[in-house]
């Protein structure tokens, strides 16, 4: 199930966000969207989604503009995770987890299914509490159990800054639930600011720069150190983990 944008163009009076962007994402790969602030990322991710109306450009959700599947279908296909999620009223985290089944007519609603997504994010004894009273971090993770829940075999997560909010010991194990979704079959697209979590988690790499798409392609020939400085401004060298930036050594 492919997920593709278009030429895409995106305009907010004066500014630019996005000029003719085009980027086609395949199922089972995960594609990190790196950047310098301000680039177009979030922006790139909520057009995906179409959340964001782009002019001109389309949007592609498995051979069909994604305008033309049902709001239930698309929900199946393809699940948005906002950076800092939020739901209005007292809900519980049980509940709002449970929010992912509506697209399924209650075909996976119950108790047994929603702590067994939220045991993979490591939630379950949170189940009942209120979600109000949730950090962002946690809030990020019951939406990510939200979206395993509502999403169909080989959709698609769309997540804008998944690990932003997580201590090092949570972003790690995000990162191996990240991966074992990718090896079921899910595509995922994910805005990251770190070159190396890309680099550990990312099959493809898109760069963007002042809204324009400017290099794509796999992990390795893309996160080159002198890419890097070219994009960001600041020296990088590999490390066992990537492209660590030289902190200290930003261009003037």
């Amino acid at each position: 199930m492919m997920l593709e944008i278009k030429n895409a163009s995106v305009r907010f009076g004066s500014i630019t966000a996005l000029e003719h962007v085009s980027l086609s994402l395949s199922p089972g790969e995960v594609t990190a969207v790196l950047g310098p602030n301000a680039a177009g990322k979030s922006t790139l991710l909520r057009a995906l989604a179409g959340l964001q109306p782009i002019d001109p450009g389309e949007v592609v959700l498995d051979g069909r503009e994604i305008g033309s599947h049902s709001v239930r279908d698309r929900a199946r296909r393809l699940c948005y995770l906002p950076q800092q999620p939020d739901v209005v009223g007292s809900f519980s985290v049980g509940d709002v987890v449970g929010f992912g089944s509506l697209a399924w007519s209650g075909e996976r609603r119950g108790s047994a299914a929603i702590r067994e997504a939220l045991t993979m994010v490591g939630l379950a004894r949170e189940m009942d509490r209120r979600y109000h009273e949730l950090s962002v971090g946690q809030r990020q993770r019951v939406s990510l159990a939200r979206a395993v829940l509502q999403l169909g075999e080989g959709g698609w997560m769309l997540l804008d800054e998944p690990l932003s909010a997580q201590d090092p010991g949570e972003a790690s194990r995000l990162v191996q639930l990240l991966s074992s979704l990718r090896d079921r079959g899910h595509g995922l697209c994910l805005v990251v600011h770190d070159p190396s979590v890309a680099w550990i988690l990312a099959d493809r790499v898109a760069i963007l720069e002042a809204g324009r798409l400017v290099a794509q392609g796999p992990r390795a020939e893309i996160l080159d150190p002198q890419r890097l400085r070219e994009i960001y401004g600041v020296g990088f060298e590999m490390g066992p983990a990537g492209p660590v930036p030289m902190l200290g050594d930003a261009s003037p």
